[in-house]
């Protein structure tokens, strides 16, 4: 991920009203558990580093294989009338997002350097983009970064326990400093009931990595 630029609440604002965005940073009672004044905001441009990471938001779940919101898991067949009335009239603009500002997608996150990124406006445009070009390489993004925003209920739930799990692992690098993390109490605890829970593998692979 490449940041370009931080910005501020205004010029996400008039991106939200050029866009005609549904699910506005603070809309659908964000603001309640996460006041839109207090979220960092970055210009970026993903990579696709970030493919394993990035979800869409919950309700898309169902357009993704086992149900697992991420983008990288769309299914070729979407299986919902309607969608697929709105995933024919975006493709029939043969999109391509790159570098283009007035297509970016808003993302939410917890961390801009690691952990889930979900898209809360954009979910069709990069649907599409992804899979007509089967990557998001230069792909722009306002990312919104609040430490509470796990707590948002419509963020996906494998996005909010992988959320929970990145904050539950820089708590036990810190108290674990001087202990192998598979023989921390924390690891034993929460740890091995989240690789319990079925996660799908390539989510598990990508936390397993930040655990060695």
């Amino acid at each position: 991920m490449r940041i370009i630029e931080s910005v501020d609440l205004d010029t996400l604002q008039v991106h939200e009203k050029a866009t005609n965005c549904n699910v506005k940073l603070g809309s659908y009672k964000m603001d309640q558990i996460c006041p839109i004044a207090e979220f960092q905001i970055n210009w970026v441009l993903l990579d696709d580093s970030e493919l394993e990471r990035i979800f869409l938001l919950g309700e898309f779940g169902k357009m993704t294989h086992n149900k697992t919101n991420r983008l990288i898991d769309v299914m070729d067949l979407l299986p919902d009338d309607t969608t697929k009335r709105i995933d024919e009239r975006i493709l029939s603009r043969n999109l391509d997002i790159r570098l283009q500002r007035n297509e970016s997608l808003m993302i939410v996150a917890t961390n801009i350097e690691d952990g889930p990124l979900t898209i809360i406006d954009g979910n069709h445009r990069a649907m599409n983009h992804f899979k007509k070009h089967n990557n998001i390489q230069d792909v722009p993004a306002y990312v919104c970064v609040h430490p509470n925003i796990s707590r948002w209920p419509f963020v996906p739930r494998l996005a909010r326990k992988q959320m929970m799990f990145r904050g539950k692992f820089q708590e036990a690098k810190a108290i674990n400093s001087n202990k192998p993390y598979w023989k921390s109490e924390w690891f034993i605890k929460y740890g091995l009931a989240y690789w319990n829970d079925k996660v799908p593998p390539k989510g598990g692979n990508y936390w397993l990595n930040k655990l060695k």
